[in-house]
């Protein structure tokens, strides 16, 4: 995951700029719980996969992203930002290989 504000160009997000779009609303309340939290993006998805008890399996080859996914897993997102994430992510109604082949495994409620 990384920030769509961020403009590098690459195959694989030209494969799925059809889906960046449809996941623009998602991006903006993650942009909006980042703020929140003083953290990126990206590390929102990463907490957010860590409340629901899945660990984030992340590529790290830089420093900085050691530190990213360190800093990711001390994120307590609130059940209304868990809530709210869900909601645009279910409407947005995008499907990508990855992310959605565990999608049924991810709980949408604590236990």
């Amino acid at each position: 995951m990384t920030d769509p504000r961020l403009r590098k160009k690459s195959p694989i997000k030209f494969a799925f700029n059809r889906q960046v779009r449809k996941l623009t609303p998602l991006y903006k309340v993650m942009i909006r719980v980042a703020k929140r939290h003083d953290v990126k993006v990206p590390q929102v998805a990463m907490a957010y996969c860590t409340a629901k008890g899945v660990i984030p399996m992340c590529g790290c080859r830089k420093p900085e992203q050691v530190k990213d996914l360190a800093e990711a897993v001390q994120v307590k997102l609130t059940d209304e930002e868990i809530r709210r994430l869900e909601t645009v992510a279910d409407e947005a109604k995008v499907k990508i290989m990855g992310p959605d082949l565990f999608r049924p495994f991810v709980l949408k409620e604590r236990r």
